[in-house]
């Protein structure tokens, strides 16, 4: 199945609006991992407090609304850091979520993706990279491309 960027997330297509299931990359849309990741990497110490993308935002305003998985390619503790700091993590189902930790492999092949729609046929991707949205397209999902740090108003599933 073949789906289209729809690049504006202020008007999506109206065959979108029965999505329940939002699957969220994590670094570029809701905040920036890098310096997380350095600090983790390195173990150098305390880590970072991590930045509130816009995207932060629209998930609390919308928790009651939709249900939220996440997808990344970054690993599961630096992932709850980042979801723990911005006051997120109860608003995902942290049990059927993919990191590197419970799959070794990259969104951009549609596996990780795959296994997230085979438990929810209703979901949606939001995603900041281009390769997410290739894997997708090859799992079949629909998908809205974002800029780090876009603000997402009136974003109607």
């Amino acid at each position: 199945m073949k789906t289209k960027n729809w690049g504006r997330i202020n008007t999506p297509p109206p065959n979108l609006k029965i999505m329940k299931t939002i699957i969220c990359d994590i670094d570029g849309t809701i905040t920036n991992m890098e310096p997380i990741e350095k600090v983790a990497l390195l173990k150098s110490g305390k880590l970072p407090p991590p930045e509130r993308y816009p995207l932060a935002d629209w998930i609390f305003i919308n928790k009651n609304k939709y249900h939220f998985v996440y997808a990344t390619g970054g690993q599961q503790n630096e992932t709850l850091y980042v979801l723990k700091s911005l006051g997120l993590a109860r608003y995902f189902d942290l049990r059927n979520s993919i990191s590197k930790t419970n799959c070794r492999f990259s969104k951009k092949t549609g596996i990780p993706l795959r296994k997230i729609k085979a438990k929810f046929k209703d979901c949606i991707l939001i995603t900041d990279s281009k390769d997410d949205c290739r894997g997708a397209d090859l799992a079949g999902i629909p998908f809205i491309l974002v800029k780090p740090r876009q603000k997402l108003l009136n974003l109607i599933i």
